[in-house]
């Protein structure tokens, strides 16, 4: 009878045939198997399909969004003796405050919003009325500009957009340790839903810490990954259509040749071999996106029109590269579907 395929909730199940294995990365694997399959079905490898433009974030500054400045430029912050906030008001007035990158900004931003409610609270009781009520004017405009002071700092950064840069494929993505990485996505998605909630505290080192995280992470590997992925199954996706086309695999109760052979071809090197990668790949998927996400949800009011373009861009590209081994699942499927190959 040959091996089976198994399947449980249309997804494939490596049966655990851990021999034959080949060698120079997922490319390497991927490769491997379509020249073996092409062998089993008599086909001739396709042309591969046309490369998708390299996805490439919006450059940072064409991002930034302008903010308009308030009365605290022109505060005497000496006016402000008794109140922590007077440092806050100082370093924002230097000219280290004026020329700081968005991640300052945003921190510098947060400290005011802390801040401002006790020094508020203290004029009013030193008969300050008119400073309290001048802060009480920048204390609204600051939560306002919130959204987009974090994004700013966050997805429309030069971090944010470096991890989503391109770059080569190394033979043994993915690997290593990715804890760092998740984490710090984790943690900025959700510090910035307590901020918008009004939880204003904030360790800027860790910020800063998470961000340079970022920078360095593998959005962009990930992107290039499984657009080979997609490429290249789909190319054995072709040679099956086509088989089908010039005829079934096999006659009702006998099996072929080559259908033995076209099966012995999915499970040794689709199944315990391609697939096991693809599970990874697909794994790191969905360890990176969610963060994404729901930042961007988080966001969603403030984002620029160039960033919302590019991230539908991204998403329908991403949603479907990493459907291609469920794609191909299928045309296995169709392909060995007359030939008592597959479970009952």
């Amino acid at each position: 009878m040959g091996l089976r395929l198994k399947f449980s909730g249309g997804l494939l199940l490596c049966l655990g045939l851990l021999g034959g294995c080949s060698q120079g990365g997922a490319e390497g694997r991927l490769e491997n198997y379509q020249q073996r399959m092409a062998r089993a079905l008599n086909q001739t490898l396709p042309e591969p399909p046309a490369q998708l433009p390299i996805l490439r974030a919006p450059r940072y500054q064409a991002l930034q969004i302008e903010l308009a400045s308030g009365s605290l430029g022109t505060l005497d912050f000496l006016s402000l003796s008794g109140c922590e906030l007077q440092i806050t008001i100082g370093k924002r007035n230097s000219s280290l405050g004026r020329f700081a990158k968005p991640s300052q900004r945003l921190l510098l931003d947060l400290e005011f919003l802390r801040l401002a409610p006790t020094c508020i609270q203290y004029l009013r009781e030193q008969d300050k009325n008119s400073l309290a009520d001048l802060l009480d004017s920048e204390l609204v405009r600051k939560r306002g500009q919130l959204p987009a002071r974090i994004f700013n700092a966050t997805l429309g950064s030069e971090e944010y957009r470096a991890f989503w840069r391109p770059s080569t494929l190394p033979p043994d993505y993915p690997v290593g340790d990715d804890t760092p990485l998740l984490q710090s996505l984790a943690l900025i998605s959700h510090s910035v839903e307590d901020w918008l909630d009004g939880d204003y505290s904030v360790d800027g080192r860790e910020f800063e810490l998470a961000l340079s995280d970022i920078a360095g992470g593998d959005g962009g590997l990930l992107y290039s990954s499984l657009q080979m992925q997609q490429r290249e199954l789909g190319q054995v996706d072709q040679m099956i259509e086509s088989k089908l086309t010039a005829g079934a695999l096999c006659t009702p109760g006998r099996q072929s040749d080559s259908a033995r052979i076209a099966n012995t071809v999915i499970q040794k090197f689709f199944l315990a071999d391609v697939q096991v990668w693809s599970a990874d790949l697909g794994r790191r998927y969905h360890q990176l996106l969610p963060s994404i996400r729901q930042l961007e949800r988080s966001l969603t009011d403030v984002l620029p029109a160039d960033y919302r373009q590019w991230q539908q861009q991204r998403d329908q590209q991403l949603d479907s590269s990493v459907a291609a081994p469920r794609r191909h699942v299928q045309h296995v499927k169709m392909l060995l579907s007359d030939c008592n190959l597959l479970p009952g």
